[in-house]
Parts: structure tokens; C-alpha cells; sequence
């Protein structure tokens, strides 16, 4: 061994990978304790900063040591303040916050042990509640209290995506839209913005409709947009839509499933009607993007379902008979898939 060389490359790639199971607990940490509310105003020097957090300065400087590598944080004459990204996604006022997602995903940590075992055994893990997600949404079993805590979980994840998504998407004028499975109804009320002549129905769980009427008020498009209470897998759904659209559905579910929801899509569609489907996609060659294959370890974990590649999309609507599939890239690793009925 007197002989052994060093790697051209140095490890930091791989210990930043053993830190990494840190990364969203001091996230999860930082806004508990109001740290971005604490900079909102004004910088901050450590030892203010130690004071609003009422932590020492050990503690204080680890946490901001992690967040300003991170690109959340930043110095300017010995002052912590926020980054642009900070301002817009984690202060609680921001209509961007995504809090409510990160708070949800601390009720599922997962560890070697129960990794190894959804990735074995195909079965995803409880939530903080003691069932899966896939659980109540198939039983039609979510109480408004728990439907409130996901579908403002899932709009914190959702509502910058789908404004993006509206920028890029012109629809005909004055058709019809079904928004399956549609949450919050964030795509709903960002595309209705920029389609006026369009209308829209959420079909969702009725407790999830309930939510989702919260903010269709909010937004002030109660007459754009309407709620249809729809337990997909076991009820009518409505018909004679222009459109079809969904957004982190179907990654949700197993092949079968998918199956099903796509025949039900196409029967609910007018003749040469369209289906839109909105994911984040892994590329062709299985080898990247970094996010979208985390994003399909999480899928695994606490659903039945994964992420897709583009080419995995076009079989599954060819197959349900849909023609002419497509697929563009629109915004932070999502893209929109679209196919006539």
C-alpha cells in the first residue's frame, strides 16, 4: 500500500453526499424557528442573529454555515441576509412559501433500513397519520383537516410551477377543462388568469374540493372555475371536456392503475379532445437529472408510483389509445405531455 495514489478527483462529492440526510432538517429547523422572518427586514450580524433565534453561537453559525452554502443565505459587510430564492420561497407571507410541503415530508424520514425495504418490497411508508398517502386518496378517506394539511402542501410545491406552466400554454378559446386529481386548484386558477374565455372544473376527493373552494374564492374565480367531488377510481367521472389535464397524478400510482385512469380520461374527453399531463421527467438514457430521480425515490417511498421518462409516457397513451403524444420542457425540470383522444 506505499505505493497507492490519490484520486485525481477529491471526495467532496461523496462527503457532501453523507451530509446531505442533514440538508432538509436544518431547512425544517431554520423555519421553525423563524430564521428568514428574522432577516426579512433588515441584515443581521451573528450576534442579533443568535439573540431572535435564542440559540448560542455555535448552533447559530452551523445553521447558517449550511443555509448560505446552501444559497439561502448571504453576508454583506459582516450581515446575514436573505438570497432571492430565500425571499421567495421560504418567508410564510410569500403566496410561494414552501413551508407546508417541507413541514408534511418531516412526517416520513427515511433511513437505510426503510429504503431497503420499499425499494425491495415495492410498498410505501405511513405518514405522520399512521396511513399512505395513495391510502386516502383511494378509500376516499381524507378527513378536511388532513385534506387541508396536503393540498396546502401540495399548492406550496405546485403554485410557482403552474404559473410557469401558464405563461407557455395557450388553450382554445372558450373550451371546456377537467383538472384531475386537482388539488388546490393552483394549475386551475393560474391558467384561467391567462385563458379568460376558458372554464374549468377541479374533480377531486370532497374534502379536497372543499379546500380547493377556499382558494378558487381567494383568487376571486368562482366563475371561471367550478369543483366536482370524484373518487377517480370509483366513481362516474364527468364528461363532453375539451381538455383533459393533470399534474403529479399519475406519478402517484402503479402501472394498472395508470391504466385505468387513462381509459377513464379518454372516455371523458369529446372526439379529438386532448389529454395534458404535467410531470417531472428522467431522461432517456436513466442517468440524470439529479432532481427528477430523487423525486422518484420519494415516489417510491410513500406512493405506488415513480417518475417517468418521455418515451414511458408516449407508450402508456399510445397504449390507452391516444395518438400523437408529445412531450415539451417548460419549467425547473417539469414538462408537459399532450395527446389527442
Amino acid at each position: 500500500m506505499s505505493d497507492t495514489k490519490l484520486p485525481a478527483q477529491d471526495d467532496s462529492l461523496i462527503r457532501q453526499l453523507w451530509l446531505s440526510n442533514f440538508l432538509t432538517p436544518v431547512l425544517s429547523v431554520a423555519l421553525e424557528l423563524g430564521l428568514f422572518e428574522a432577516l426579512e427586514q433588515d441584515p443581521l450580524p451573528m450576534e442579533e442573529l443568535c439573540q431572535r433565534l435564542k440559540l448560542d453561537h455555535d448552533a447559530t453559525e452551523a445553521l447558517t454555515a449550511t443555509l448560505g452554502g446552501a444559497g439561502l443565505l448571504e453576508i454583506h459587510d459582516r450581515c446575514f441576509t436573505l438570497t432571492p430564492v430565500s425571499r421567495s420561497y421560504l418567508l410564510r407571507d410569500s403566496p410561494f412559501y414552501w413551508g407546508n410541503m417541507i413541514r408534511l415530508f418531516q412526517e416520513v424520514r427515511p433511513c437505510h433500513d426503510s429504503l431497503m425495504q420499499t425499494l425491495k418490497q415495492r410498498g410505501p411508508a405511513a405518514m405522520g397519520d399512521g396511513v399512505t398517502l395513495t391510502t386516502g386518496w383511494e378509500e376516499s378517506s381524507l378527513s378536511v383537516e388532513r385534506a387541508t394539511t396536503i393540498t396546502s402542501a401540495m399548492h406550496s410545491h405546485s403554485y410557482a410551477s403552474a404559473l410557469a406552466m401558464a405563461q407557455r400554454l395557450n388553450l382554445p378559446q372558450n373550451c371546456q377543462v377537467l383538472d384531475v386529481g386537482g388539488g388546490s386548484g393552483c394549475f386551475s386558477i393560474a391558467l384561467a388568469q391567462k385563458n379568460p374565455s376558458v372554464c374549468f372544473t377541479i374533480a377531486d376527493l370532497p374534502s379536497v374540493c372543499h379546500v380547493a373552494q377556499r382558494y378558487i374564492e381567494a383568487f376571486k374565480m368562482d366563475e371561471r372555475i367550478s369543483t366536482h367531488p370524484l373518487d377517480m377510481f370509483h366513481s362516474p367521472w364527468p364528461s363532453n371536456y375539451d381538455i383533459i389535464f393533470t399534474a403529479n397524478i399519475f406519478h402517484d400510482w402503479d402501472a394498472s392503475q395508470r391504466q385505468f385512469l387513462l381509459q377513464r380520461a379518454r372516455q371523458a374527453l369529446k372526439p379529438g379532445g386532448e389529454i395534458m399531463i404535467y410531470e417531472m421527467l428522467i431522461d432517456e438514457d436513466q442517468a440524470g437529472p439529479l432532481i427528477a430521480g430523487l423525486f422518484s425515490v420519494n415516489m417510491l417511498y410513500v406512493t405506488k408510483g415513480k417518475q417517468f421518462r418521455a418515451s414511458e409516457l408516449a407508450t402508456m397513451l399510445t397504449d390507452a389509445g391516444f395518438s400523437h403524444p408529445r412531450t415539451e420542457t417548460v419549467y425547473a425540470g417539469y414538462s408537459l405531455t399532450r395527446a389527442k383522444a
